[in-house]
């Protein structure tokens, strides 16, 4: 049975995207690969996210900016998790609203 599925997102710093998911989001890191790195995975609890190091994508005309690439989150206490956030990050979000009968905020 599938227990977890890690997204793999693309950076152009591998460095710099794990001192913030570690600094910021309260990440561990897992590992890297190569000196400098070029792969890493990231977790906070039993969730995982791995990164490759590459190019800047070119964007598809055909969508949205931020279409690019996306994760959803599942969590068990999405206030908890808002305070603790909004405190470190993202001081200037707004309020969380229901989206589709869950609880989301936009940012």
């Amino acid at each position: 049975m599938i227990r977890q599925i890690a997204p793999l997102f693309f950076t152009t710093d591998i460095p710099g995207t794990l001192a913030y998911y570690k600094n910021k989001l309260g990440f561990e890191c897992q590992g890297t690969w190569h000196d400098p790195p070029v792969y890493a995975i990231v977790a906070r609890d039993e969730p995982a996210i791995n990164f490759r190091c590459s190019e800047l994508p070119t964007a598809n005309p055909d969508k949205y900016a931020d279409e690019l690439l996306d994760a959803y989150v599942s969590l068990e206490n999405v206030d908890a998790f808002y305070a603790e956030f909004a405190a470190k990050v993202w001081s200037s979000l707004g309020n969380l609203r229901t989206r589709h009968g869950r609880r989301a905020s936009l940012w």
